[in-house]
């Protein structure tokens, strides 16, 4: 490595591609991307496990790693076996049968949404659609049943063996639909998120909406993941943090369980502080952050009690601190 050549960042926690979730053993960790880098969470307390490496593009081509995720069973897995497109696994007392998909669902920007045969290549069905951008579409504990956001703000659950609406829900005066999670322990609860930053919880039986988490996000929401047979809902923005969700109160409502966090505008001022362990940097996000240099668990926002109030007093306008 040369002078000055980058090392680490800091207080980079999230971009704007969706984050993903996978389960190792008894432990799951997130993988987010920053920037041309990746970086990887325990989800047990969110702290940074990995780093990954650099990617960069190859005239047309992109640098990328395989990978496959499987579906999440609620005890480990002893034994597996393969035939044809079948594959059997052994959990506690129980023998699981998976069938092997050669389908995939695509939607585009003129509401169209059409199934594929990726072994083939082939069209097998076009749906109506809804005369609306699609922007999100995610698969549902139910067989043969998914969710589609559109950018009008409008949520279909279809069923689509039959071409057949189950229900819908309007998020529109929340911005259009940006990330869909269906919950899988049992509850009939779907999460939506949307470009205002708002997560809504709807309920699929009574055909109706639970519960808003207002501010969840101050920017549009990327990613919305429930972990597999747990009450716990992750959160990605575009506002550098992710979060993570639990449902646990008597009223059934989500409580924030941890987060992490940065800056979600451009630092305005940076200095080294307690011996060069942490960094104190002000943004136009008008937060205050102290970043630890050894530990990215130790970082978070000063607190800014009673900021507007002296701003008032002083006659200091909020264009003026922009």
């Amino acid at each position: 490595m040369g002078i000055f050549e980058p090392f680490r960042a800091i207080g980079y926690i999230t971009s704007s591609v969706p984050l993903s979730v996978q389960r190792l053993g008894t432990e799951t960790f997130v993988t987010v991307s920053v920037g041309k880098s990746w970086q990887i969470y325990n989800c047990a307390k969110l702290n940074l496990v990995l780093v990954g490496y650099l990617l960069g593009a190859l005239g047309s081509l992109v640098c990328g790693f395989p990978a496959f995720r499987g579906p999440q069973l609620p005890k480990k897995i002893r034994a597996l076996a393969s035939y044809r497109d079948y594959t059997f696994a052994a959990y506690g007392n129980n023998i699981g049968v998976f069938k092997r998909a050669h389908q995939v669902i695509i939607g585009s920007q003129d509401g169209s949404l059409q199934l594929w045969n990726i072994s083939t290549k082939k069209k097998l069905f076009e749906f109506k659609g809804w005369k609306s951008a699609i922007s999100c579409c995610v698969s549902s504990p139910a067989l043969d049943v998914v969710a589609v956001g559109c950018a009008n703000g409008k949520i279909h659950v279809h069923n689509i063996r039959y071409d057949e609406e189950i229900v819908n829900f309007s998020h529109s005066t929340r911005g259009a639909v940006t990330a869909l999670s269906f919950r899988t322990d049992g509850q009939p609860l779907l999460a939506s998120g949307g470009s205002s930053g708002v997560i809504s919880i709807w309920n699929l039986d009574k055909k109706r909406l639970q519960c808003v988490i207002r501010d969840a996000h101050d920017c549009s929401i990327t990613s919305l993941h429930f972990f597999a047979n747990e009450p716990v809902l992750m959160s990605a923005s575009v506002d550098n943090s992710i979060k993570m969700w639990i449902f646990d109160t008597s009223d059934g409502d989500p409580r924030l369980l941890r987060f992490r966090s940065g800056h979600s505008a451009p630092p305005l001022c940076i200095r080294f502080y307690a011996n060069g362990r942490h960094i104190l940097s002000a943004g136009q996000d008008r937060a205050f952050r102290l970043f630890s240099v050894i530990q990215d668990q130790q970082s978070r926002e000063l607190s800014q009690r009673h900021v507007s109030k002296r701003a008032k007093k002083l006659r200091v306008k909020q264009n003026a601190a922009n």
